[in-house]
């Protein structure tokens, strides 16, 4: 009958270490990959905002005839209702939505919006402005 040999405590130790030098590098990989990815998710999460803020003025726009106010930082729509941009926060009805900037302006018959809004470009960057433009009658903008 054979008698059987384990590996020594000292064999294991230079196995795990030589399997941590290799799979560092894999290590920093992942990291990184998870950062872009999250990133990437922070601007599509703001691009969706950015959009669906701007659809919700332009829906209610095409509901009848709206005026700007003079200082292109409000919208007074034909139901009474007005959108109004005021100490760093758009007021749509029940909803405030921070931004940096906004602005409304109107030029042959074509409504832009401007939305500016404070946020990372990175995942845990700094916040930084992130514009956003919209122009409505324009495709795919629902009317």
């Amino acid at each position: 009958m054979r008698t059987r040999r384990g590996f020594t405590m000292i064999e294991v130790a230079i196995v795990m270490g030589l399997m941590a030098l290799l799979l560092t590098p894999f290590l920093d990989l992942v990291v990184s990959i998870y950062r872009e990815i999250h990133s990437i998710s922070l601007q599509a999460d703001l691009m969706a905002e950015a959009e669906r803020t701007a659809n919700g003025l332009f829906r209610r726009a095409s509901l009848g005839p709206y005026q700007l106010h003079p200082d292109n930082h409000g919208i007074r729509f034909a139901d009474g209702s007005e959108v109004r941009f005021q100490e760093g926060i758009l007021r749509m009805g029940q909803q405030a939505i921070p931004l940096k900037d906004f602005a409304a302006i109107r030029r042959n018959g074509v409504l832009t919006v401007h939305l500016c809004f404070q946020a990372p470009t990175r995942a845990g960057g700094p916040l930084e402005p992130r514009h956003f433009s919209f122009d409505w009658p324009a495709a795919g903008v629902p009317r």
